[in-house]
């Protein structure tokens, strides 16, 4: 009897885990900018990161839901293929 182990790849949870290292990095930036308060082009600055955290959060969702979709459909024909190979799956 064989096992179907994982089929994503440690590159491909690197980028997702890149991803949110980069997100918490930019919140600790934006909490430092919003403590400068009034300083000039602050207010603007924040705006724009934030902005570009909720689009890099939207991406991280879709990456994980994306690799999980690709590993389950790995998986199925693995044991498709197995099957016609005549190796009992479980």
């Amino acid at each position: 009897m064989l096992a179907i182990r994982g089929v994503v790849g440690e590159g491909d949870r690197g980028v997702a885990c890149g991803l949110k290292i980069a997100m918490r990095r930019r919140e600790e930036y934006i909490g430092e900018l919003k403590a400068l308060g009034g300083c000039e082009g602050a207010v603007e600055t924040v705006r724009f990161m934030e902005g570009l955290q909720q689009d890099h959060m939207e991406r991280y969702d879709r990456s994980l839901l994306l690799m999980k979709e690709m590993e389950v459909k790995a998986r199925e024909k693995s044991k498709f293929i197995l099957k016609l190979s005549g190796y009992v799956v479980d």
